[in-house]
Formats: C-alpha cells, structure tokens, sequence
C-alpha cells in the first residue's frame, strides 16, 4: 500500500493547490466501505471492545479541551473499529486512505468537537446492536468530512 500512498499524497499535494476532487473521491470510497462494514459490527461487538474505543474517544476529547489536534486517537479509533472483522486488507486500506487524508489535513477546516460527537455515536449504535443506526452515525460522519472539504481554504 505504500506506493498507492506515495501516488495519491503526491498528486494530491501537488495539484494547485491541492486536489480536492481527488480527495472527494477517496472519501467516497471510503465512505462506500466503511458503511457497509460498520453495519457488520454489531454482531462482534463485545463490552471490552467498547470500552476500548470509549478509551479513544475519551482521549479525543481530552485533546480537543487542550485545544490540540487528534489524528493518532482518529487513525486508532477506524482501526480499532474494524478489527473485529479480521480482514487485514479492509484495515490496510483505510490505513492507506487515511496517510493520505494525513497529508493534507492541516489545510483542511476542522471541527473536532463534531468528530469526536461522531465518533460517540458511532459506539453507541454499536453498544445498542444496532446496525442501521451505526451506518447512520458514520454516513453523518462522512458528511462532516464532506463539509469540510467543501469549506473555503486557505
């Protein structure tokens, strides 16, 4: 995947300004996968696993109070949440998507306290077993994303 990486970040980067187009399509995929991945989770998820991405959420939360960025608790949290599938290959492509969604994060608009809201109800429609609500929580999540890659930027 690193070469997929390396591609993607460069011509990402280096499109005047950068491609947000390009960007926009990643993110569908990524949307298209991981919709329908979360919607499977329900059926694995234990309470250790829970509380493991409630750990996560907390420490986002407890970054965005120190006014800091949390790409590593982000990365760790979509990790985390597909593990109990056991496919290596659906972790190593959303690893792929999000180096080069890393690349460019710092010119794109946040909303923290939107993601980590996000994340939150991610994990309570997954403690509630609860399959559709968990593909709404992440289509919500995607459409912040969305947001603001269709922000103005600098």
């Amino acid at each position: 995947m690193q070469a997929l990486v390396a591609g993607l970040s460069f011509r990402v980067l280096f499109e005047a300004p950068y491609d947000l187009q390009m960007l926009r399509e990643l993110l569908d995929v990524r949307q298209i996968l991981e919709c329908s991945l979360v919607a499977r989770l329900p059926e694995v998820t234990t309470p250790p696993y829970l509380a493991d991405l409630r750990v996560l959420v907390a420490a986002m939360e407890a970054r965005v109070a120190r006014g800091e960025a949390f790409p590593e608790e982000d990365r760790s949290f979509h990790e985390v949440l597909y593990q109990p599938l056991g496919n290596k290959l659906v972790i190593q492509l959303l690893q792929a998507f999000w180096d080069v969604f890393h690349a460019v994060r710092l010119q794109l608009p946040a909303s923290p306290t939107a993601m980590v809201e996000a994340h939150r109800r991610i994990i309570d429609a997954l403690a509630a077993k609860d399959g559709d609500a968990a593909t709404r929580a992440m289509i919500e999540h995607f459409g912040d994303i969305r947001d603001r890659l269709n922000s103005p930027h600098p």
